[in-house]
């Protein structure tokens, strides 16, 4: 048995287990019944107003998002990239996350969470579809991340059409923020390359961690929420990743 052979044999056994924990999610979630939003979700710890603007520190901790997606979105249309698609989505959604997620913490509510949660679908699904054009073979990328794309947008008005209605449930949401997050790490142990990447997850986890603290870190350091550091640890992600990105392209001028 050759090489190729070997190498094709290790891909489809990758692909097998993404499509079990794919469809045993899939499963959990159907039997696990609605999910709806908790009514303490908006509900942060920093109230503070500084300059007539509510809730400073959560809505000014966007700020290096837009910093970020002008950057990458300028850097990656005047390089040439391999799946660049899916590389200029990624900074797009990081761009619109700045000011979607700025507009909702500025007045925390159903309708402007909306707003918060589709740009981060964008970023997420955008971010897995390179991951995924990276470590398998694809006729058509384009079509692969629109698919993708569109489930995560979906996965938002499937939530919020939920709670105009009175019924809001977040299963489909909830697929689409953590199954990609695992099946990433998942292939990139199996494949033991890529491993740069890992710091994109580990600012990601931080950022989670951060999040579900969000008080505590305000008790503790009395200025700044755990919420606000979570902005910051997630720009973090995005950081690294243009950074990757900018090693790549400096590697490719060095070759040709």
């Amino acid at each position: 048995m050759n090489l190729l052979s070997l190498e094709n044999k290790k891909t489809q056994r990758l692909k097998a287990l993404l499509t079990l924990l794919a469809v045993t999610s899939l499963i959990f979630l159907i039997l696990h019944g609605p999910i709806p939003q908790s009514a303490s979700y908006h509900s942060f710890a920093d109230h503070s107003t500084f300059y007539g603007i509510r809730n400073f520190y959560n809505v000014v901790s966007n700020f290096p998002f837009f910093i970020i997606g002008a950057v990458g979105i300028i850097f990656i249309l005047k390089n040439d990239f391999l799946y660049k698609s899916a590389r200029l989505c990624f900074f797009i959604g990081i761009f619109l996350t700045g000011l979607g997620s700025a507009y909702y913490h500025y007045d925390p509510s159903t309708s402007t969470l909306v707003w918060d949660r589709l740009p981060m679908t964008i970023t997420f699904m955008s971010f897995f579809s390179f991951i995924l054009f990276r470590n398998f073979s694809f006729r058509n990328h384009d079509n692969i991340l629109i698919l993708l794309l569109l489930t995560g947008i979906a996965s938002v008005i499937f939530w919020y059409t939920g709670e105009l209605r009175g019924s809001g449930d977040l299963r489909l949401y909830a697929l689409v923020q953590f199954y990609p997050v695992v099946a990433i790490i998942i292939i990139l142990l199996w494949n033991g390359k890529d491993r740069q990447m890992f710091g994109v997850i580990f600012w990601y986890i931080a950022a989670k961690v951060f999040e579900a603290t969000d008080q505590e870190f305000l008790s503790l350091t009395e200025v700044i929420s755990g919420h606000t550091i979570k902005h910051l640890m997630a720009a973090c992600a995005a950081v690294h990743l243009l950074v990757l990105f900018y090693i790549e392209y400096k590697s490719l001028k060095k070759i040709s």
